[in-house]
């Protein structure tokens, strides 16, 4: 079985209203390198054992995954919702979703 692609182009292309490969391209960059940051956050709550600071970024991210059309992603992190305050293997699941996002771009 195939894994999905990290984002659905063709539902992004729909949602913003264009098919040009370069700017969905780009819109995925945009996104890549500002979940760098939320990952970055979640490592930090987990570290800290702050389950609301990571409840918080989880769903913030969640978001932001979904409107560009990142399911895989936005699925992984309402993983990390659902678990708390036992998220680790949830939390592994997104940072193994990232990467394989930030590859693909």
């Amino acid at each position: 079985m195939n894994s999905p692609q990290p984002i659905d182009f063709g539902a992004l292309a729909e949602l913003i209203g264009t098919d040009d490969a370069n700017h969905l391209r780009e819109v995925a960059r945009l996104f890549v390198s500002s979940s760098a940051r939320m990952l970055v956050r979640i490592q930090e709550c987990q570290a800290a054992g702050d389950i609301e600071g990571l409840r918080i970024a989880a769903h913030g991210w969640k978001g932001s995954a979904v409107q560009v059309c990142a399911a895989p992603l936005a699925e992984a992190l309402a993983r990390i919702e659902t678990s708390l305050p036992q998220a680790a293997d949830a939390i592994a699941e997104v940072e193994r979703r990232y990467s394989a996002l930030n590859a693909w771009i």
